[in-house]
C-alpha cells in the first residue's frame, strides 16, 4: 500500500493525466502480488502473470494491460525508468530508501527472508542495503525533494 500512495502522491505533484495515474496504482497494487502466493521464484513474472490474467475480469483493455506491465517492471531497482510515468513507478517503490524506520524495515525484511527458508547473510545483506541507500538517486523533482526531507535525520543513523 505504500508503493500504491507514493505513486499517487508523486503523480499528482508531477501533474500525470488521469489515465496514467489509475495504470500506475494498478501497476503498484500488483507489481509484488506475486509474494502473497509464492516467495522464491521470479516475482516479477509471477506477479505479471497474475495481471495479465486477473486485470481483463476489470475491464483493462489489453494496451493498458501491457502497459501496466511495463510499469511493473520498471519498479525494481535495477531498471532503468523513461519517461516520467516509469519514473514515478521506480521512485514510488523505492520511497522508503532513507525514511525513518528504514533500519528497522531491513531487518524485517531480513527476517521474512528467513522466514521463507532463503539463506542471506546478514552483514553481507544489510551491507548491500547500506549501499543502496547510499549510492540512491531518484528519477522525478518530487521524489527528491521529498527524500530530502527524511534522508538528513536516517542516512548518518543506518548501522551494519
Amino acid at each position: 500500500m505504500d508503493v500504491y500512495e507514493h505513486v499517487e502522491l508523486l503523480a499528482h505533484l508531477e501533474n500525470v493525466e488521469d489515465e496514467d495515474i489509475l495504470l500506475l496504482k494498478t501497476a503498484a497494487l500488483m507489481h509484488d502480488i506475486g509474494y502473497a502466493v509464492v516467495y522464491d521464484v521470479d516475482i516479477c513474472a509471477f506477479s505479471e502473470n497474475i495481471a495479465r490474467k486477473s486485470l481483463p475480469d476489470f475491464q483493462y483493455k489489453p494496451q493498458q494491460i501491457e502497459r501496466i506491465c511495463e510499469l511493473m517492471k520498471k519498479s525494481h531497482y535495477e531498471a532503468i525508468p523513461r519517461g516520467i510515468v516509469e519514473e514515478i513507478m521506480n521512485d514510488a517503490n523505492h520511497m522508503y530508501f532513507g525514511q525513518a524506520g528504514y533500519n528497522k524495515l531491513m531487518l524485517l525484511l531480513l527476517r521474512e527472508l528467513k522466514d521463507n527458508n532463503i539463506y542471506v547473510d546478514k552483514n553481507e545483506w544489510l551491507k548491500n542495503k547500506s549501499s543502496r541507500l547510499v549510492n540512491h538517486a531518484f528519477y522525478t523533482q518530487s521524489a527528491k525533494k521529498l527524500a530530502k526531507m527524511f534522508s538528513d535525520q536516517e542516512i548518518s543513523n543506518f548501522e551494519v
